[in-house]
């Protein structure tokens, strides 16, 4: 069965800003409540209460503390009543749709008749109706054109939900009454993508699924755009409404989400799909996907990755192929891993529920797994590398514990670094992967280790901020100050373009000196950008199997180094 993901599904703009304020604001301290739902989203809500975040009621007779303004807005008696109640306003209104404010407020200002195409008890519109100081008239469709009265010039405008054919359809009708119509197409641009890729993609598959809130009208919006391509569309709030029955003779699956659906959901979605699909493949299949499972989520991946870059750089230095080195590192790095998921098991539920549920359901195996592979590594670093890197192991391990355990030992004030979390995971890849095992070469001749280390470093970086990147929800709900959540994903997204294209430019400067040996390195760059225009065209599936990818990127260099030395020089590689 194949699965087709929209590239514009989940979170929009307006909804990540007003929860990244919301939460921004929590941090202070005080009581928080939000105007309304801040999401139509009943997951995220629970969330947001055992946050102590609420939604303000009507009849709360003396609230104290900051109330947030939602992504739909509201009207400016609003915001003066409850200043009156003693309240800190916030405004989370979205930019786009405060724009539309102002725009109905101007026009109102002029005497000019304003016509809002939209639900009239939607927040939004109540919103508008109130900038408008209550003179707007509201209407559904181009049926209900009749219905209003006499308008002096008149100006159109819709919420920015609505379904664009209705928009389209109703600006056509008014303009058969009023030529002189003067028309703001104020549909979010986001809106727009998300039909007009719905549209596209019911077309194109055997059954269409909705992902989003009952409550969330531009999810209801998004089915009935389905719908009107393909009547075989579902909408379905969480996986647990899935109805295997429907799958039955189906070869494609197309999945959309609302502005107000988390990754999360749709990751729990699209692992659903997987258990359905799973019935129906061979038992080889069913194994390998097991396999790859089990050494993604324990963590056995990642360090395999740091073994395959240690050996790399082993190959581009020309040192001997000796394997207790980088297995060393890979097994104080697996160490480290198993410790900071177990940890972060609350933030990884939101990022990745299906590891979340495999480390709850195997927690002692991994964490015998855990203190086996720190063990053996402290031992083979004694044995083979010196005192030196022993206790550079142990200042590790006691660094990660104390990240790991900050609220506990009260330790928070120290990590709050905003990115410390990614620079440190980038720095421990970059240091295990190579100035750890060179400790003599940087002593002895400082200079020869630059660009070894930088290439290292570029590696480490961009897989640190890719992850990062993937982990930005979670992150965000769980108030940790990630790079992502700091900078946004954009941002940070463009910077691990610039840092993945400075290093393929170091490789082939290599290359091009003469050093055969940073070919594994420059196939694994190839991969690993594969997986970063996989991410922002939407190509590839978010959730494991990406991540997974951007690790299987660096396996591709202990491969392609093996086939150098094995077949073309002659190298052997030993213990």
């Amino acid at each position: 069965m194949k699965i087709r993901l929209a590239g514009h599904a989940g979170f929009c703009m307006g909804v990540r800003k007003a929860l990244e304020l919301v939460l921004k604001e929590a941090e202070k301290g005080e009581r928080i409540y939000t105007y309304g739902p801040i999401i139509h989203n009943p997951q995220v809500l629970q969330l947001l209460e055992g946050k102590g975040i609420g939604v303000l009621k009507e009849d709360e007779s003396s609230p104290r503390g900051t109330v947030v303004i939602r992504a739909h807005g509201a009207a400016p008696e609003v915001f003066a009543e409850l200043e009156e109640k003693g309240l800190r306003v916030v405004d989370g209104t979205c930019p786009k749709v405060r724009l539309v404010q102002r725009l109905v407020n101007k026009n109102v200002s002029m005497g000019r008749d304003v016509v809002i195409l939209g639900e009239p008890q939607h927040p939004e519109v109540i919103g508008l109706v109130g900038h408008g100081k209550g003179r707007p008239f509201v209407i559904q469709g181009p049926e209900e054109i009749q219905k209003l009265p006499p308008l002096k010039e008149p100006i159109f405008l819709a919420q920015t939900t609505q379904e664009r054919d209705r928009f389209l359809k109703t600006r056509e009708a008014l303009e058969k009454l009023y030529p002189g119509l003067k028309t703001y197409d104020t549909i979010c641009s986001a809106t727009k993508e998300r039909q007009e890729e719905a549209k596209e993609i019911a077309r194109k598959v055997d059954l269409v699924l909705v992902v989003g809130g009952r409550e969330s009208g531009n999810t209801k919006r998004l089915l009935d755009v389905a719908k009107g391509e393909n009547p075989n569309s579902y909408q379905v709030e969480t996986d647990g409404e899935i109805d295997p029955s429907w799958f039955v003779n189906v070869k494609s699956v197309g999945i959309t989400a609302g502005a107000s659906t988390p990754n999360w959901m749709i990751i729990r979605v699209l692992r659903r799909l997987e258990e359905i699909q799973q019935r129906y493949e061979s038992f080889f299949i069913r194994t390998v996907r097991h396999l790859l499972r089990f050494v993604f989520f324990t963590g056995i991946l990642s360090s395999l990755a740091l073994f395959s870059l240690a050996m790399g750089i082993m190959g581009l230095q020309g040192d001997n192929r000796y394997l207790r080195f980088p297995a060393t590192s890979a097994l104080l790095f697996l160490s480290l891993i198993i410790i900071a998921r177990y940890v972060d098991k609350e933030s990884m539920n939101y990022n990745d529920p299906s590891m979340y549920g495999f480390l709850m359901r195997f927690r002692r195996v991994v964490l015998v797994m855990g203190v086996s592979s720190f063990v053996l590594g402290t031992w083979l670093a004694h044995k083979y590398l010196g005192v030196w890197e022993l206790v550079l192991s142990l200042l590790m391990a006691l660094a990660v514990m104390g990240y790991s355990f900050q609220k506990s030992f009260g330790l928070s004030k120290i990590f709050s670094f905003p990115g410390l979390r990614t620079l440190g995971e980038a720095f421990i890849f970059m240091f295990l992967s190579g100035p750890f095992l060179h400790r003599n070469s940087w002593i002895q001749d400082p200079f020869s280790q630059l660009f070894p280390t930088l290439l290292c470093a570029t590696f480490a970086i961009t897989k640190s901020l890719f992850q990062d990147i993937l982990r930005f929800q979670g992150d965000l709900l769980m108030g940790e100050r990630s790079l992502s959540v700091t900078f946004d994903t954009e941002r940070l997204l463009r910077w691990t373009f610039v840092i993945s294209g400075l290093q393929m430019i170091i490789t082939v400067g290599l290359i091009l000196t003469g050093n055969i040996y940073g070919f594994p390195l420059l196939l694994a760059s190839f991969a690993f950008l594969f997986c970063l225009l996989g991410y922002k065209l939407k190509l590839i599936l978010i959730g494991s199997r990406l991540e997974m990818l951007a690790e299987l990127s660096f396996v591709l260099i202990i491969y392609t180094l093996w086939l150098q030395d094995w077949f073309l020089n002659k190298i052997s590689w030993t213990w």
